[in-house]
């Protein structure tokens, strides 16, 4: 049966998070003590976070159009812990190395990464979560069968962004899944 093969025929990724986006010091030293504290004290919070910067561009109570649940998702974010930094950095690894997907995967990420330590208008029209770069390089790594689409000043989750890029998110979903077999879309 092909769907023990395999539990999805096709897989769309949302500005997926394959790097960390930090400086290289940090990507190439504190995350790996991090990640190797985290294999021992799991829980153990980390200081700093989340810029707000990013919830403050999708929240209406700011600069933002849409209205959640602040307190299931707080525009701070959740405080960090080592153990998360150890997954996140084992998962990294992995996918960094080349893994075999072999269903069609489409892409998707903005034509702009920034990170503004305030908000400013910037942030509604670029990734201020992750590097586009990071997500264009290592997308490539999943499988044989990756098309990357950018959607122009599409925020961090595409979806949420401002008009026209939103539209033209739903436009790029429904014009790749056309081109699959079964034109599902």
């Amino acid at each position: 049966d092909h769907a023990a093969e395999r539990p999805f025929d096709s897989l769309i990724l949302n500005s997926p998070f394959l790097a960390f986006n930090d400086s290289w010091i940090n990507e190439a030293v504190l995350i790996k003590v991090i990640a190797s504290l985290g294999q021992f004290f799991p829980e153990q919070a980390l200081p700093g976070g989340l810029s707000p910067v990013y919830g403050q561009s999708v929240h209406r109570a700011f600069q933002g159009e849409w209205d959640f649940d602040r307190s299931w998702k707080p525009i701070e974010g959740f405080p960090t812990r080592a153990g998360w930094i150890r997954a996140i950095h084992q998962a990294h690894r992995r996918i960094q190395a080349g893994l075999t997907l072999d269903c069609p995967i489409l892409c998707l990420f903005s034509s702009a990464s920034s990170r503004p330590q305030a908000f400013e208008e910037i942030a509604c029209r670029s990734d201020t979560v992750l590097d586009v770069k990071d997500i264009a390089r290592y997308s490539t790594t999943l499988g044989s069968n990756v098309t990357q689409r950018v959607i122009t000043h599409g925020m961090h989750d595409l979806v949420l962004s401002r008009e026209p890029a939103r539209s033209e998110v739903f436009a790029a979903m429904r014009a790749w899944l056309n081109t699959l077999d079964g034109d599902v879309a």
